[in-house]
């Protein structure tokens, strides 16, 4: 069973249980390269580019074993890197965190117990270890954004989610509508993600997709999907910006999650999503300049539904 999947270059690889990573040569129609066996089942990778130029790529499993594989070579992966780090137990997600820090890696780790942050020397061969940050400690995190400084981490079947702020090491719970248990399996923020501008997070939870505006932290629904399994380590969920400022959304539903979902969203969700993102920061910040940019915004957006309907009204006559 396949849990996570990466295309690197010409290169996909499948992160399964039992350990097995395949990898297909997409340049050959997706033909079958040598698999490598690792520890645990692979819930989730993440590729680094080095300073160097070579790409490796990182492979987070259950147990706490963590795998990194060179994978610049014209081979399929070789192993460069392994740490088994116990305390974390099962990992579910990785994400990358920047740093300012010379010759460092940073990874947030969603897992059994909580956040924690791995930190990678790339001038020790690949060396890793826990920077000891960690947040909510002792809950199943099973996904997680990263906000500049700041992530958002999603807690299996929970009343809330948590805001973490790494400047002052604090975390804040934010409650669900109508404070109802959720189980989120998917989570990302909206392509050309924005603070002032785009501030949105797509969230896939037991039933529906939701929307959460991170300028004020409301919460709404964008579509109902329909249910299908829930298991912490399932990620059944990608957003994607397509042609013409289009955002399409991929999952899954059904009682084995045996239909594909796709929707596709045109420019005018993202105008919408923009308009209430600017109207929030300006009620919360700078009400001058975000008024004005809400009035320019919507003055530019009548002129093209004026512009469209004109072209509609001359091929109608």
């Amino acid at each position: 069973m396949a849990f996570c999947a990466i295309q690197i270059d010409n290169k996909l690889y499948v992160g399964c249980n039992k350990g097995f990573l395949f990898i297909y040569d997409a340049a050959r129609g997706y033909e079958a390269m040598t698999p490598v066996t690792l520890k645990d089942r692979i819930t989730c990778m993440q590729v680094v580019t080095l300073e160097n130029g070579e790409k490796n790529l990182i492979c987070c499993q259950f147990t706490g074993h963590v795998n990194i594989l060179s994978v610049s070579g014209k081979g399929g992966a070789e192993p460069v890197g392994y740490e088994q780090h116990n305390t974390l137990s099962n990992i579910f997600r990785i994400e990358y965190i920047p740093t300012d820090k010379a010759n460092t890696l940073k990874f947030a780790l969603a897992t059994n117990n909580g956040v924690i942050v791995l930190q990678i020397d790339t001038k020790k061969q690949l060396k890793q270890s826990l920077t000891g940050e960690k947040y909510c400690v002792g809950k199943v995190v099973n996904n997680i954004v990263v906000m500049s400084n700041h992530l958002i981490a999603f807690v299996h079947d929970a009343e809330g989610y948590f805001i973490i702020n790494r400047d002052k090491r604090a975390e804040e719970i934010m409650k669900w509508p109508m404070e109802k248990k959720s189980v989120v399996i998917g989570a990302a923020a909206t392509p050309d993600f924005h603070r002032d501008e785009n501030s949105f997070i797509f969230v896939r939870d037991e039933s529906t997709i939701k929307l959460i505006n991170t300028q004020d932290w409301k919460v709404c629904d964008l579509v109902t999907i329909g249910e299908g399994l829930k298991f912490p380590d399932l990620k059944l969920f990608e957003v994607m910006k397509e042609n013409g400022n289009q955002i399409s959304i991929f999952t899954t539903k059904g009682e084995n999650n045996n239909q594909l979902i796709k929707r596709t969203y045109s420019h005018l969700l993202k105008y919408c999503m923009q308009t209430a993102s600017i109207k929030s920061s300006a009620q919360i910040g700078d009400p001058e300049r975000g008024n004005a940019t809400i009035n320019n915004a919507t003055r530019a957006n009548t002129m093209l539904l004026g512009r469209q309907a004109t072209h509609v009204g001359k091929h109608l006559n």
